[in-house]
C-alpha cells in the first residue's frame, strides 16, 4: 500500500445491554459550533480492498468518528476524524491511533497510526483481503456470518453468529508487515497482527457519550519483542484547538483536555474529553497505564528513537519529565487538579495532543495482548466543572465495567 505524507490546509468543521448501567451513569449533553486550523498532514485517500470498506464510521451515539481499514482515524479530508455531538458537530479529535514499539531482531522498531498509517490492512499471509465491517447488534442474525470476515479473526458468539460489543461494532484487521508504508519512523517491521474494535452505546447519558477500542496485537515474529510499549495518540480539538489545555487524574487513571471559558465553539460551557485504558499488558501486578504526556506539536516526534522515548514516558530526546510543583521526575504530565487550582497544571493553552502509555513488557512470538480505551466527553457548568463531570463519569465506567458486554 502507498502512502504518501503531504502537508495541506485544513478547515476544522465540522437501551445499553446491560440495564443497570443506565441507573448508575452521569447525563450529558451539548451542542457545538466550528473553527480553523492548518497544521496537520492529511492522509490520503485509499483504494478499494477486497471485502469490507476503506472507511466507515462509528455513529450509534454522540460521536461520529471515522474509522479507517488501517488503523488511521481521520477523515481523509480536511475536517476531525472524530466529532461530538453527532446531531450538531464541532471537532473533538482530529487524529488517533495505536503506536507500538520495541527492540526486535537487534534493532528498535516503531509502527504508528500517527497523521498517516505505517500499518497495513489485512492478516499477515493474506494482505490486503480485509476493509472494515459495520454490525448493529440488531443486524447480527446467523445470515451476517456470511460476509462476516471470520478467517480474519473476526469474532463470533458460540452459535456462530458475529459478535456485536454494545449497540454497534466495526471491525478491522492490519498488520506490520511492510517496510514501504514506514513513512514516519522508518524502522523494519515488527511483524504484528492488530484487530481493532470501534463500539458503542445508544443509552442516555454516559454510555451516549463514550466509544471504545479494542486493539489485540499479535506477535507473528519468531523473536521477542523487548521492552515493548503500546500507546494510544490523540490529537485533541475540543471546539477550538487553540485553547486547549490537557491534564491527568490519577484517581481516574485517565488523561483529560479540557478549554478555556472564552472557546465560542459550544453552546453553553465547554465540555472536556477523556482518553483512558480499561485493560493494557501491564495489569498483572502493575498501573494500567504507565505514562501520561501532553504537548503541542513542537513535540511531535520525528524519529524512533524520539517515539520510543515519549512512549516510555520521557521527552523527545529522552530528558526525563519533571514535576515543577512537586519537584520530582515524574511519567505523567500535568497531575494537578484544575478544580482546586492546586498541584502541576497545564498553564498555556494550545493545540494540544495526548499520548497514554503502557510498558515495557516483552510480547514473545505468538502471544497475544489487549489494549481496550476508552473516549467520554462530559459537559458541566464552566470548563473545570466539565472536568469533573468527566472524571466522574470515568470512574462510573470503571466501577460498572462488570455489567457491560465487553
Amino acid at each position: 500500500m502507498n502512502i504518501f505524507m503531504s502537508f495541506a490546509g485544513r478547515v476544522k468543521s465540522a437501551g445499553v445491554s446491560f440495564q443497570l448501567v443506565v441507573t448508575l451513569v452521569v447525563l450529558l449533553t451539548g451542542a457545538l459550533l466550528s473553527v480553523s486550523c492548518n497544521d496537520r498532514i492529511v492522509p490520503p485517500v485509499t483504494q478499494e480492498t477486497l471485502r469490507g470498506q476503506t472507511l466507515q464510521y462509528f455513529d450509534i451515539n454522540g460521536f461520529r468518528a471515522t474509522v479507517r481499514y488501517d488503523g488511521d482515524f481521520n477523515s481523509g479530508e480536511a475536517g476531525a476524524g472524530t466529532v461530538w455531538p453527532r446531531s450538531n458537530p464541532v471537532p473533538a479529535i482530529y487524529n488517533m491511533g495505536l503506536w507500538i514499539a520495541g527492540n526486535s531482531g537487534g534493532s528498535l522498531r516503531v509502527t504508528a497510526s500517527f497523521y498517516g498509517s505505517e500499518f497495513v490492512p489485512g492478516k499477515i499471509g493474506v494482505i490486503p483481503s480485509a476493509g472494515v465491517f459495520k454490525l448493529l447488534r440488531s443486524q447480527a442474525s446467523g445470515a451476517d456470518s456470511t460476509v462476516w470476515p471470520v478467517d480474519l479473526g473476526a469474532p463470533q458468539t458460540p452459535d456462530g453468529r458475529p459478535l456485536v460489543y454494545g449497540d454497534e461494532t466495526l471491525w478491522t484487521a492490519y498488520c506490520d508487515t511492510e517496510q514501504t508504508s514506514h513513512f514516519r519512523f522508518q524502522t523494519m517491521p515488527l511483524y504484528v497482527d492488530v484487530a481493532q474494535w470501534v463500539f458503542g452505546y445508544t443509552s442516555a447519558g454516559t454510555p451516549a457519550n463514550t466509544m471504545f477500542l479494542r486493539f489485540d496485537i499479535i506477535n507473528r515474529n519468531q523473536t521477542p519483542i523487548e521492552g515493548a510499549c503500546v500507546g494510544f495518540f490523540a490529537d485533541v480539538d475540543l471546539g477550538n484547538p487553540r485553547d486547549d489545555l490537557v491534564g491527568w487524574s490519577s484517581t481516574a487513571e485517565c488523561g483529560f483536555t479540557y478549554n478555556t471559558p472564552s472557546d465560542s465553539s459550544w453552546a453553553g460551557a465547554p465540555p472536556a474529553l477523556g482518553v483512558y485504558f480499561l485493560k493494557t499488558p501491564m495489569e498483572s501486578g502493575f498501573p494500567r497505564t504507565t505514562s501520561f504526556l501532553g504537548y503541542t506539536s513542537s513535540l511531535d516526534p520525528g524519529s524512533a528513537s524520539e517515539a520510543y522515548n515519549m512512549l516510555k514516558g520521557s521527552m523527545p530526546d529522552g530528558t526525563p519529565v519533571r514535576d515543577t510543583v512537586a519537584e520530582r521526575t515524574t511519567t505523567f504530565m500535568y497531575p494537578g487538579d484544575p478544580v482546586s487550582r492546586t498541584g502541576w497544571l497545564d498553564a498555556v493553552p494550545g493545540d494540544k495532543r495526548v499520548l497514554l502509555s503502557s510498558g515495557p513488557f516483552t510480547l514473545q512470538p505468538n502471544q497475544a495482548q489487549t489494549l481496550l480505551v476508552g473516549i467520554t466527553m462530559a459537559q458541566g457548568t464552566n470548563p473545570v466543572n466539565s472536568v469533573s463531570e468527566l472524571l466522574r463519569a470515568v470512574q462510573t465506567i470503571r466501577i460498572t465495567r462488570t455489567l457491560w458486554d465487553f
